[in-house]
């Protein structure tokens, strides 16, 4: 009798919260390799191109250096301020902005399932909004006419660009579904890189700049500044909670059904986003629910 409710004892504590932990981020080439590398793998197919595809298609300003300063102008969240440098004008357009993007938000919740009007309320509790201001350091200035580098002159080495940058999630009506936007302006100072209207490339050491032509064919080095994702809902911190209260309810066949269910879900959200990642239920708790469930072999 002592260890059938040991089992459930362990069950419950097993299948509670779980935290998580957020890595430090500090900036060096190694690190920011790997950045790339992870970013570019959750890029949409269809955002995907080369260099030499970004060079042909952009029409504005596209040169090669590195990112010397980043200024925050603004931001809202979950507190609001701005910058004593911010212009009336930046402060204007700064607000109108952010009343726009709560006014499309609104415009579609009627129309959406409470279940979707729940997790877009809850992602809103972490949304924020910035204006930053970026200095370059410019190095060498894209030709589209002559498709070639050139030099850049004493007075064109500083450069400077505004962004506005959303991290939230927002939900499009057709169909109804939750859309996480993901800003990736500031990619580390400091090293040298492509940079685009719309993105920039992979770091690009000086060898390589001698020769733009063989790097620009080079497949997985674009990365654009914003790109969007589905969030989907994780269904298995739902399963591990019905499991528990099956438990409770020494409900064996809800246990197996939702026992099975939870894992048939975890192969399905291979390759998809979540907020927080599905957890799988751990080994030693699958063993103590194979024991409850008779089905223990070992």
């Amino acid at each position: 009798m002592f260890s059938f409710f040991a089992i459930l004892f362990c069950l419950a504590t097993f299948l509670s919260g779980i935290a998580f932990a957020e890595p430090g981020h500090y900036y060096s080439r190694n690190w920011l390799d790997r950045e790339d590398s992870l970013t570019l793998e959750e890029i949409p197919d269809s955002l995907k191109a080369t260099l030499s595809q970004k060079l042909q298609s952009d029409t504005g300003f596209v040169f090669w250096g590195y990112i010397d300063n980043v200024q925050g102008l603004a931001y809202a969240g979950e507190e609001f301020w701005t910058s004593d440098s911010i212009t009336p004008e930046e402060n204007i357009a700064f607000t109108e902005w952010i009343n726009s993007i709560g006014e499309e938000s609104s415009s579609r919740l009627d129309s959406v399932s409470e279940d979707l009007k729940d997790e877009f309320t809850r992602h809103q509790l972490s949304a924020s909004y910035s204006l930053i201001k970026i200095n370059y350091l410019v190095d060498k200035i894209y030709d589209s006419k002559s498709q070639s580098w050139k030099n850049a002159k004493e007075t064109e080495r500083t450069y400077t660009r505004m962004f506005f940058i959303r991290k939230d999630a927002y939900i499009k009506t057709n169909p109804p579904r939750l859309i996480q936007e993901i800003s990736q302006i500031d990619p580390g100072r400091n090293f040298n890189r492509i940079f685009f209207q719309d993105g920039y490339s992979r770091i690009i050491d000086e060898i390589d700049a001698e020769s733009f032509k063989t790097i620009a064919t080079k497949p997985n080095m674009y990365i654009p500044n914003r790109y969007e994702r589905e969030l989907h809902k994780d269904m298995s911190s739902v399963y591990k909670k019905t499991i528990k209260n099956a438990i409770a309810a020494g409900d064996k066949d809800a246990v197996k059904y939702n026992f099975t269910m939870q894992d048939s879900f975890l192969v399905k959200a291979n390759g998809k986003y979540f907020s927080k990642v599905p957890v799988p239920l751990t080994c030693h708790t699958r063993r103590l629910l194979s024991i409850y469930l008779g089905t223990f072999e070992d």
